[in-house]
């Protein structure tokens, strides 16, 4: 997976890319208004709508999505929660295609672990380099 983000982060504005390996595409704008984050763009290569709830001082984040509006199918729903457990690791859960008319709903739970641009900075700069 290829992602960039660009902007201030998920406080102000923010741009974000993203090419995954199954060939589906990512590129969504957002803005944050107290604890509501609103992003539209494309999710997964069809035009798309999100919104983020922030709790817990940034911490616990409750997602919702809902894209590819085709007419052959109901709406694509996605919810779900991610918990910073520590510093750089998330637990997330939730539910995929819940009202899906073709049976692809499914649940999902995984771990995560993620770095902002700064702490890569750091890590790549201080790495010594054998000669």
């Amino acid at each position: 997976m290829v992602e960039y983000s660009q902007a201030n982060g998920i406080r102000g504005g923010k741009i974000h890319f993203c090419r995954r390996p199954d060939g589906n595409l990512n590129a969504q704008i957002g803005k944050r208004f107290r604890n509501a984050v609103l992003r539209g763009g494309i999710l997964e290569s069809t035009g798309g709508i999100g919104v983020d709830y922030m709790a817990l001082n940034d911490r616990l984040k409750l997602t919702f999505e809902a894209f590819d509006f085709s007419s052959n199918r109901n709406a694509h729903l996605k919810g779900y929660a991610d918990l910073q457990l520590f510093k750089y690791l998330y637990l997330t859960g939730g539910g995929d295609d819940f009202i899906s008319n073709q049976g692809n709903s499914s649940g999902f739970v995984g771990l995560s672990i993620r770095f902002e641009d700064d702490d890569l900075k750091y890590l790549l700069t201080s790495t010594p380099i054998p000669k």
